[in-house]
């Protein structure tokens, strides 16, 4: 089904380590959420002080097409997994992520807990003791009606998104985990970041004083 969404502004990607030009009008908490490297699943639960959970909304097979192949760096056509969910916490959706993980490039037994869907990718990579790695990482600015609609907005609600590949290699050649990832994130939770960090230091200094 793959997702679909329409490009607002170019991605932006990473060059030599170091982030592209920044969107304008974004705070150093939002700033961070977009361009980090880290676990998202990670980063939301530090924030809110609570699991991130999933809501599924799809978990099958897809083909790659032409440019999401290139993406990857795999022939068009390749069977994948693809998986739609929503990451949620306190039943709050934040993020909608879009991910499509080509099976000749993941190991089995990953895959098939992938398939189970019932938790985010970071944690059962977690879980597995599997580290990866991000890369081509680009940012930019989409309209997605499907999460538009689902977050009771516009269909024309302009959302900051991020895409990225996440990879794990064997030593010996051939890949643990290879996947195309998007996050689509919610303009609540971008919004309350900043006001979230806030909150926490304010927190922190009244426990020094």
């Amino acid at each position: 089904m793959m997702l679909s969404y329409t490009l607002v502004e170019p991605w932006r990607e990473f060059a030599d380590g170091h982030p592209p030009c920044e969107p304008a009008g974004l705070g150093p908490n939002q700033r961070l959420l977009l361009l980090s490297d880290g676990s998202l699943t990670l980063h939301l639960e530090t924030l809110f002080s609570a699991p991130v959970r999933v809501e599924l909304k799809h978990n099958g097979p897809c083909t790659l097409d032409a440019a999401l192949a290139r993406y990857l760096d795999v022939t068009p056509g390749a069977e994948s997994l693809e998986r739609e969910v929503w990451l949620t916490v306190e039943g709050r959706r934040l993020v909608y992520a879009h991910s499509v993980i080509p099976l000749r490039c993941t190991e089995p037994e990953l895959l098939e807990a992938l398939r189970q869907g019932a938790e985010p990718i970071g944690r059962v990579l977690s879980a597995r003791n599997t580290p990866v790695a991000k890369d081509r990482i680009e940012v930019g600015r989409v309209m997605c009606p499907k999460a538009a609609r689902e977050l009771g907005l516009d269909g024309t609600a302009v959302f900051e998104a991020k895409r990225y590949r996440l990879v794990n290699g064997r030593p010996e050649g051939g890949w643990i985990i290879k996947a195309a990832l998007t996050e689509i994130f919610s303009p609540a939770l971008m919004a309350q970041l900043d006001d979230l960090a806030a909150e926490r230091a304010g927190a922190d200094g009244a426990l020094s004083r």
